[in-house]
């Protein structure tokens, strides 16, 4: 009986974490929500009565969404991390957060599945608080890891975009006309980011916030800072190419940095493993056969 109901509960869980991924979104517009915020500040839709708008907005939300209302003060830090993650196309933070909690009581109730007859003691009380924690924190310990390693790679392809950028805007391009060639030549989570800004310019988004929402989304200071040079070139009608040639070379000088600070650590880093593995290693092959010498003399 236990074996079938865990089985249950992790049946449940799999099910329930791939309708939040999938977002279950209507036939009628599979745009992602990004894309339907856009839309909805430019085309306002007619009035329709309650009923059918509730019904609809139901239907456009994702499982989670439906099951746990989260608070504001929960769902905005959320979708920053799955924006960071680069998931906000199949995922919003309100499905995060729900998703987190869903799993969090499956993984305490599958905890209380192991609770003896006699009656629930201090182990597996703690059991089952651990299991809630872990099933809480697990998917935030996964996303966060996700996206540092995005903003890893998005550091790593800027300065190429960068000196790209500034060459195709030195060779006439306007600054869209720059970017939609800078992101065909890139296949990237910084390329990818730059067509999705080029969408939101497209259906009607300033350049300015969509550049700003760049910079939100990848939660990269090097972007920020870049496309706050933009904007702020863009306000004051200053030359595109000036600005675009000191950023890179501001962009490349953090790149040498961050070198020079991996390269101090690095020594740190190998501290450990020689400690754990070279020096046991190198005793065990120096003091081990005197070790058997005295062991046979004593004996």
């Amino acid at each position: 009986m236990s074996a079938l109901i865990l089985s249950l509960s992790f049946a449940i869980a799999a099910f329930l974490a791939t309708r939040a991924f999938a977002g279950l979104r209507t036939a009628k517009d599979a745009r992602p929500a990004w894309q339907q915020e856009i839309i909805g500040q430019r085309d306002v839709p007619a009035p329709e009565p309650a009923r059918r708008r509730r019904r609809e907005s139901l239907r456009t939300k994702s499982l989670f969404e439906r099951l746990i209302q989260a608070p504001p003060s929960l769902t905005k830090p959320a979708d920053r991390m799955v924006a960071a993650a680069g998931l906000s196309d199949s995922m919003t933070g309100a499905t995060f957060v729900g998703m987190s909690a869903m799993l969090s009581v499956i993984a305490a109730v599958t905890a209380l599945l192991y609770v003896s007859p006699e009656g629930l003691t201090q182990r597996e009380l703690m059991a089952v608080v651990g299991g809630g924690a872990l099933g809480l924190v697990a998917p935030a310990i996964i996303v966060n890891g996700r996206a540092t390693r995005r903003r890893d790679e998005i550091t790593a392809e800027l300065p190429d975009l960068v000196d790209l950028l500034t060459v195709s805007i030195e060779a006439g391009l306007a600054l869209e006309a720059a970017l939609s060639r800078v992101s065909e030549r890139g296949n990237g989570p910084l390329a990818t980011e730059v067509r999705r800004t080029l969408s939101e310019i497209a259906l009607g988004r300033q350049r300015r916030d969509a550049l700003r929402a760049l910079g939100v989304r990848t939660d990269v200071p090097a972007i920020v800072a870049f496309v706050n040079s933009l904007n702020q070139a863009d306000q004051s009608g200053m030359e595109l190419g000036p600005v675009l040639r000191a950023q890179a070379d501001v962009v490349r000088q953090r790149r040498r940095q961050r070198a020079e600070e991996a390269a101090m650590k690095a020594p740190i880093k190998m501290l450990f493993p020689l400690i754990l593995f070279i020096f046991p290693s190198i005793f065990i092959v120096l003091l081990g056969p005197a070790a058997l010498q005295m062991m046979d003399t004593i004996g």
